[in-house]
């Protein structure tokens, strides 16, 4: 992970507020949510030491980054990085991304809220501090290995049942709150849409420079241009089929998804328990209280 240690150290200095231990949506950092966006991660990008972020990039052996909901960050890590080659994805037209964008947005939010009520219950109560180690003791430390490594993508497959659960604990506070927070760049218009790829051309030299179009390109050509031979992928020729738009994590490996429900439900049902036992005796407790003052009223 590179930008999140960057924000929270951002913030715990003291002339940022110190938030101890990590910053969150309350103040200072007035980290973002969904429906409140806020500027938190534009702060923590101007205010970052030179060359910060490339020491932290150069650490983490960062070897690819895809800039979705991220765009604010490009220049930045390309800056850091001049020598690396660049996929723009600009194969659509301006209407054709708007259309596209505002029916995705609808069907992303419907999708994201059924998956969250799901995966809610580790949030109520701190299940994780007993279930990620032992689903890190039972998959031979998995979440360690990723972090540490940075790969693979979370989206090529092959995530086990302990990456998958760390990866519901945590996407709200490794991700959407710094998409959120400023770091996502939405176009309004089609003059600032096709400006934003124009920059892109006039600025990375040609020979790094790949203008990848979905239906015309195939990964034969996205090897050649970055320099892999021998991959099996390579192979593929033709374009690249079309996959799933919404939840394609949990479309494309059903079963580790499925593997997690029963644990979520078993959660459910115990946070019910738990949190419905302390309300009563919290209830029980005041009811005993207001019994008391009234009897005392009667006897004086």
């Amino acid at each position: 992970s590179v930008w999140v240690p960057l924000a929270d150290a951002f913030w715990r200095r003291p002339e940022n507020g110190a938030a101890l231990p990590f910053a969150t949506v309350w103040p200072p950092a007035l980290k973002s949510t969904p429906y409140n966006p806020t500027t938190s991660d534009l702060k923590v990008l101007g205010g970052l030491e030179p060359g910060a972020l490339a020491t932290e990039l150069q650490r983490c052996g960062v070897e690819a980054v895809a800039f979705d909901g991220l765009e604010e960050l490009f220049w930045p890590i390309y800056d850091a990085s001049p020598e690396a080659k660049v996929v723009s994805l600009n194969w659509r037209t301006w209407p054709q991304y708007k259309h596209s964008h505002e029916e995705w947005d609808v069907d992303l939010s419907f999708a994201l809220w059924l998956l969250t009520m799901v995966g809610s219950p580790v949030h109520l109560l701190p299940w994780s501090v007993l279930l990620l180690p032992l689903l890190e003791l039972l998959s031979d430390n998995d979440v360690h290995r990723w972090l540490s490594t940075g790969g693979p993508p979370l989206t090529s497959g092959g995530a086990g049942v302990a990456r998958r659960f760390f990866w519901y604990n945590t996407s709200f506070r490794r991700w959407m709150t710094h998409i959120k927070g400023g770091l996502e760049r939405r176009f309004a218009n089609e003059a600032e849409y096709i400006d934003y790829f124009a920059e892109a051309r006039r600025r990375v030299p040609a020979e790094r420079f790949f203008e990848w179009d979905m239906k015309r390109h195939s990964m034969e050509d996205l090897c050649q241009f970055l320099d892999i031979s021998g991959h099996p992928a390579c192979a593929k020729v033709g374009p690249l089929p079309k996959g799933y738009n919404l939840l394609y994590v949990e479309r494309e490996e059903p079963l580790v998804t499925l593997a997690l429900l029963p644990l979520f439900l078993v959660l459910h049902w115990a946070n019910y328990r738990i949190v419905g036992r302390m309300l009563g005796l919290c209830c029980c407790c005041c009811r005993r209280s207001r019994d008391r003052e009234g009897t005392r009223a009667k006897v004086e």
